[in-house]
C-alpha cells in the first residue's frame, strides 16, 4: 500500500493508474440511497422430499481458513511468499501464543458486537473492476444526523467520491490530505465540501518531504495539524461529529493511542469509519523479530480496547478490495488490509448549530 502522500488518481480514467493527477477534478459521487441492504434469509425446516436446505455462509471474519481458495491473496511482485513451516520454524515455542494473540486480533476487529441492520455506501469508484474508497454509513433511525451533521475526514488520496456523496447528504464536510499534488485543488470543492492541504498529527509541524527516487528534488511543506486544534481552527469545539472518517496508511495507530486518547474528541463522534493496516506484520511477520511481532499485536489490541472504552461498538467489517493482502502467522492466515465502521451509542451530543460564516480559505 501506497502511503497517503503518494496515493493518486482523481475520479477520472486515471484514477487508478496515473503517477500524477490531472488538473481538473471531477467530482460524480455514487448516487444516494436510503434502501437497506439486501439481506438474505434461510428455510431451516427440514426438507420433504427434496434438496437440503442451503447453508447460511459464515460471517465475514479477519481469519482466512484457506489462503489457496481466497480470492484475496498476497501481491507476488510486492511481497513473495514465504512457506508456513519457514515461519512456523522461525518461533516454535512462541507459535501457541502468537495464535492466540491473532485469534484475539481477529475477534477485536472483525467480530463485530453492534451490527447496524441498514448501512448505506457512500462514494467510491472501481479500479480494475474492485471497489475502492466505498464507506459504509449506518443510517438506522436511532443514529440518524441531528440537526447539524458534522463530517472530518482523514485521509483523501484524490479521490473526493465519498465526502462529496455526504455533502450531498446535507452534512458539512471538512477533508484533509497533503501531498505535492494536492495544492492544485481549491480550498472550496463544493456546497458544504471544504477541503485543507493539512495532516492529522500528535502536534503542530511543518515539514518538508524529498523524494529520493527524484534526484534534485525540492521537496514541498506538509502541515501537521493536532486534531484538537483543528476543531479549534474551524469553530467545531463545541460540536459533536456525526462521521469521523481515517483512511491513513498505517499512522492510525500512533494517532488514536498517542493523541485522540487523550483527549475527549472521540467520545462526541456518532460514526468512525477506520481503515486498519497491520504494515507491521506484512510478509509472514519476517519483518520484526517474535518479541517485535508481540508488541506490534498489543498496541493494535490496546487501541480496540481504547475504542470500545471510550463507547465505540463494532458495527462492520470487510476486506480491503483494492489492495487485498495475506499473511500468516503461527499457521493462522488474515487480512492485512481492512475496513471497519464503528459506532458509539453513548456519544456526548453538543451543539447542533451550523457554525457562523464561511470557513477559511487557509488553516
Amino acid at each position: 500500500m501506497r502511503s497517503h502522500a503518494e496515493k493518486t488518481g482523481v475520479v477520472a480514467a486515471s484514477l487508478c493508474d496515473a503517477a500524477e493527477p490531472p488538473l481538473a477534478v471531477r467530482l460524480t459521487p455514487t448516487p444516494i440511497t436510503d434502501e437497506p441492504q439486501p439481506h438474505r434469509t434461510y428455510d431451516l425446516r427440514p426438507p420433504i422430499n427434496g434438496p437440503p436446505p442451503p447453508t447460511a455462509p459464515p460471517p465475514p471474519s479477519l481469519l482466512v481458513n484457506d489462503p489457496a481458495a481466497s480470492l484475496f491473496v498476497p501481491n507476488p511482485t510486492r511481497d513473495p511468499p514465504i512457506p508456513l513451516a519457514v515461519v512456523s520454524a522461525r518461533y516454535p515455542a512462541a507459535d501457541e501464543v502468537l495464535r492466540q494473540k491473532v485469534r484475539a486480533l481477529s475477534r477485536a476487529f472483525s467480530r463485530p458486537d453492534a451490527p447496524c441492520p441498514k448501512t448505506v455506501p457512500m462514494g467510491g469508484v472501481f479500479c480494475d473492476g474492485r471497489p475502492d474508497g466505498v464507506k459504509r454509513v449506518c443510517l438506522t433511525p436511532d443514529v440518524y444526523p441531528t440537526a447539524y451533521c458534522l463530517v472530518y475526514s482523514f485521509g483523501i488520496g484524490h479521490d473526493f467520491t465519498f465526502e462529496a456523496a455526504m455533502a450531498r447528504y446535507g452534512c458539512d464536510v471538512f477533508a484533509f490530505d497533503s501531498d505535492r499534488f494536492h495544492a492544485r485543488y481549491p480550498t472550496y470543492m463544493g456546497d458544504r465540501l471544504t477541503f485543507y492541504k493539512a495532516r492529522i498529527g500528535k502536534n503542530f509541524l511543518r515539514q518538508t518531504m524529498f523524494r529520493s527516487d527524484v534526484p534534485g528534488d525540492q521537496g514541498f511543506m506538509v502541515e501537521y495539524w493536532p486534531m484538537a486544534g483543528l476543531l479549534q481552527r474551524l469553530g467545531h469545539a463545541h460540536h459533536h461529529l456525526f462521521y469521523l472518517k481515517f483512511d491513513i496508511e498505517g499512522d492510525e495507530w500512533e494517532i488514536l493511542e498517542n493523541s485522540l486518547f487523550k483527549t475527549p474528541i472521540l467520545e462526541r463522534v456518532q460514526q468512525l469509519a477506520l481503515e486498519i493496516h497491520f504494515e507491521d506484520l506484512r510478509a509472514n511477520g519476517t519483518r520484526l523479530s517474535s518479541e517485535g511481532l508481540r508488541q506490534s499485536i498489543e498496541r493494535y489490541l490496546r487501541v480496540a480496547e481504547g475504542l470500545r472504552a471510550r463507547g465505540f461498538r463494532l458495527a462492520l467489517w470487510e476486506p480491503n478490495f483494492k489492495g487485498p493482502e495475506l499473511s500468516c502467522l503461527a499457521g493462522l492466515c488474515f487480512h492485512v488490509y481492512s475496513e471497519t465502521l464503528w459506532l458509539n451509542p453513548s456519544y456526548k451530543r453538543l451543539s447542533t448549530r451550523p457554525s457562523f460564516g464561511i470557513p477559511p480559505p487557509r488553516l
